[in-house]
């Protein structure tokens, strides 16, 4: 496949949830065949005939997770009910693998949540090659401050839209 055709089917939405309903039925398949200690989540999506459940395997059981089956689009802001779900199975460290800013200012906001429910250590992994480097949430948060914890993501999206918009307000 050329780059071209590449980024073409990328940009498919119906090519985007085919490779959803692909990795979903393969987490579970995998999760179900393997039975381990490792807790394996295939996220829910919408879009299909039907939407997909939200579903986790444990032991080789396969069971529907309601607290994770919310309809939030932005896979940005599923990563707080999935971290959250974690901690209350037991889960005190999480590594969120992301490049994304928003997620970030995500974890930072939540952490007051996410600790209070058990979670010792959040990091997020940021960067790309010689220059990944993992990023203490656990640390950063409590030095912020909770009145700018509480005030940055609506902070982080004004000035986003005003970043990218053609007007200034000063």
């Amino acid at each position: 496949m050329t780059p071209v055709e590449m980024a073409r089917s990328w940009s498919s939405s119906k090519n985007k949830l085919k490779l959803q309903m692909l990795l979903h039925k393969q987490a579970m398949k995998r999760g179900i065949e393997n039975p381990s200690m490792v807790h394996v989540v295939a996220s829910s999506f919408s879009g299909a005939c039907d939407s997909v459940k939200c579903k986790g395997v444990m032991d080789g059981n396969s069971v529907e997770i309601p607290d994770l089956c919310a309809e939030v689009e932005d896979a940005n802001a599923r990563i707080i009910p999935h971290a959250l779900h974690s901690v209350r199975s037991g889960m005190q460290h999480i590594v969120v693998l992301s490049g994304d800013t928003h997620v970030f200012v995500l974890l930072v906001h939540y952490w007051d949540i996410l600790s209070s429910e058990g979670l010792r250590e959040l990091w997020i992994r940021a960067g790309v090659g010689g220059s990944t480097r993992y990023i203490p949430v656990h640390i950063l948060a409590p030095r912020i401050g909770k009145e700018l914890r509480y005030l940055l993501p609506f902070c982080y999206k004004f000035f986003s839209i005003t970043q990218n918009s053609t007007y200034s307000l000063f």
